[in-house]
């Protein structure tokens, strides 16, 4: 009989796989993506696998919010720019841009979620959860920037986080379509609008 796996050793286990299927997932999408290719990429049997996880629809769900954890740790050991309201929008873009070119399964599982979450319910919980903890965090790093002075203090950081995620957003998509100079110049006007409007106030 096997020795038992003690706790960081089965949380050792469990990233693993995470890290292995996450960029099937993201790839072939949930109902394309088979056993045979988790176990493939994972080097682990059905059984295997499974032991950890319970069901293929489990690990699909953990896989999207282990993606989402990676990401927010990248995110919050980049290096942030300080500077005004403008400087601070347009690098801290740059900064997360950077981040998503290094994680793209991320973008991909959260491309899949946004699609499906109006007719999967578990799907909607998680984006959820998962968009609650994203603005959280940007309204927390928007809250220190406002006690900083480089902020409006009296605007909702939530507000500001809102907008931030907004442009951030449409510059994705306006990426697809567009060369990396043309999504340079709208990414410059359009954080130089929203810190016009998130500068502090002369009193």
């Amino acid at each position: 009989m096997p020795a038992k796996l003690s706790e960081q050793e089965t949380a050792a286990r469990r990233a693993a796989i995470l890290d292995a299927v996450a960029p099937v997932f993201a790839e072939r999408g949930y109902a394309r993506t088979t056993v045979g290719d988790l176990e493939a990429a994972t080097g682990l049997s059905r059984g295997g696998i499974f032991f950890h996880f319970g069901h293929k629809r489990q690990l699909y769900l953990e896989a999207i919010r282990h993606a989402f954890g990676k990401f927010g740790t990248a995110v919050g050991e980049a290096d942030l720019p300080g500077g005004d309201a403008y400087e601070m929008l347009l690098g801290s873009y740059d900064a997360m841009h950077q981040v998503r070119e290094q994680h793209p399964e991320f973008f991909q599982l959260m491309n899949q979620l946004l699609a499906q979450r109006a007719t999967e319910s578990d799907l909607a919980e998680l984006h959820a959860e998962l968009d609650a903890a994203e603005y959280g965090y940007y309204a927390q790093l928007i809250r220190a920037r406002q006690a900083q002075g480089s902020l409006n203090a009296e605007l909702d950081p939530q507000a500001i986080a809102r907008a931030f995620g907004g442009i951030s957003g449409e510059l994705a998509e306006f990426a697809l379509d567009h060369t990396p100079e043309e999504t340079r110049v709208l990414a410059e006007r359009m954080f130089e609008v929203l810190a016009r409007g998130a500068e502090p106030r002369a009193h």
